[in-house]
Parts: structure tokens; C-alpha cells; sequence
């Protein structure tokens, strides 16, 4: 599946920053589902999405965990417990990974780039709460394209078997 808006192809392969999540928290959701879960601003999926499939499971110093997207980067200091550590947080949500032994995790990239001109609120309001963790900043993780949605806002994110399935 080769999109002809962008030069991103399934199998490519890339090297993920920022921030992941689970891929079992936004399977077969569409681009506006993944927009509202994530905490993105509606409509920054317009032009569509990447979807990266990492190809290790990071090291847990490699990893920040920031709850889940109901409280985003820029809120989550204020709004988490302060009764743990940040680093003891980050440990406790390490575990999750560590006993899910068939676990995915995916970065999702807008092909469409952030609107410099919105605040933090206003290009990533709180989402309905997916688990999310950040790549610390400096590391990359090295990554598969695994999916290119652009058919907003109903468009897929379905592996590539399901999505083999349903054609």
C-alpha cells in the first residue's frame, strides 16, 4: 500500500521517538477514535497518520511513563499522584510491558505537522486514556512502518493481516 500524498511505505523502516502506546489500546480505531483517545486536535489526522511498529521493546531507562492520555505531556506533572516517585511511576509502568509477553507498541506520526501558533491545550487536549510512555528525549528506538491511514476520518488503524482480511 503505497500512498501517493507521502513517500511513507508499509516495511520502511525508521527510527521512533516521543511518544508510544500499547497497540492493543488503539486497534481498529479511526483516525477521529485515534484523535480523541490519543489527544490530539481534531482534525490533526486530516492529511493522515503513520503508524510505527517498534522492533524491540525499549529497555525501561530508555522509557518515561506518563499514566495514560487523559493527562498530557504538558498537564501531567500537575495531575499526577505525588505520593511516587516520577522514576518510581516509570517503574511501575514498565511492569505492564514487562508481563505482556506478546505486547506491540506503536508511534503514531501525523503526516501533517503541529499548528505552532496553538498552545499545548489546544493541539493536545486530554484523550480518553490510552497508556502512554515517551522515548527519553536523545533515543530512538528503531521502528517498521506498519500501517499509512490517510482516508479521514474513518480510515482503519488494522494490522496488516486483519487488514488483508477485510479487502
Amino acid at each position: 500500500m503505497k500512498n501517493q500524498k507521502n513517500n511513507f511505505r508499509i516495511g520502511d523502516i525508521t527510527n521512533a521517538t516521543g511518544f508510544i502506546v500499547p497497540q492493543e489500546f488503539i486497534i481498529e480505531m479511526n483516525l477521529l477514535e485515534l484523535e480523541k483517545t490519543l489527544g490530539i486536535n481534531r482534525g490533526q489526522f486530516d492529511q493522515g497518520v503513520v503508524v510505527h511498529q517498534l522492533l524491540r521493546i525499549p529497555k525501561s531507562e530508555e522509557l518515561e511513563y506518563f499514566g495514560d492520555t487523559r493527562s498530557p505531556e504538558h498537564r501531567f506533572e500537575e495531575n499526577r499522584n505525588k505520593d511516587i516517585s516520577r522514576d518510581d511511576l516509570s517503574k511501575a509502568g514498565y511492569r505492564y510491558i514487562e508481563s505482556n509477553k506478546n505486547i506491540i507498541l506503536v508511534k503514531l506520526s501525523s503526516i501533517k505537522n503541529y499548528d505552532k501558533n496553538k498552545s499545548d491545550d489546544e493541539n493536545w487536549p486530554a484523550g480518553n486514556g490510552a497508556m502512554q510512555f515517551k522515548i527519553r528525549k536523545g533515543l530512538s528506538i528503531p521502528s517498521k512502518i506498519i500501517d499509512v491511514i490517510t482516508d479521514y476520518p474513518l480510515g482503519r488503524f488494522l494490522p496488516y493481516a486483519e487488514k488483508k482480511q477485510h479487502e
